[in-house]
């Protein structure tokens, strides 16, 4: 097991690797881990998202926000334009 260096919990590498690995790719993996460290993989979502908001069309939808604003620890920055009235009820 592994520690996430955005969240603190524990991890499985390998897990995560295979997870985000097909998920966005094995080279943009690499790009989260040079960025930010050693992630799990919900934090290495938020960094994806946060990172490609601005290259999708329809944006990221309020429940997934909402996913990734709580794994953040609910942090400001991860909010992605949703007010917090918005994550809280997605997260119910």
């Amino acid at each position: 097991m592994a520690i996430c260096e955005m969240c603190g919990r524990e991890f499985n590498i390998s897990r995560m690797e295979d997870h985000i690995g097909s998920k966005f790719g094995y080279d943009e993996l690499e790009n989260i881990r040079r960025d930010v460290g050693n992630v799990c993989d919900e934090c290495a979502m938020s960094v994806y998202y946060a990172d490609h908001e601005q290259d999708t069309q329809d944006g990221i939808s309020v429940y997934d926000a909402a996913l990734i604003w709580q794994s953040s620890g609910y942090d400001e920055d991860q909010m992605f334009g949703f007010t917090e009235n918005e994550l809280n009820r997605a997260l119910i």
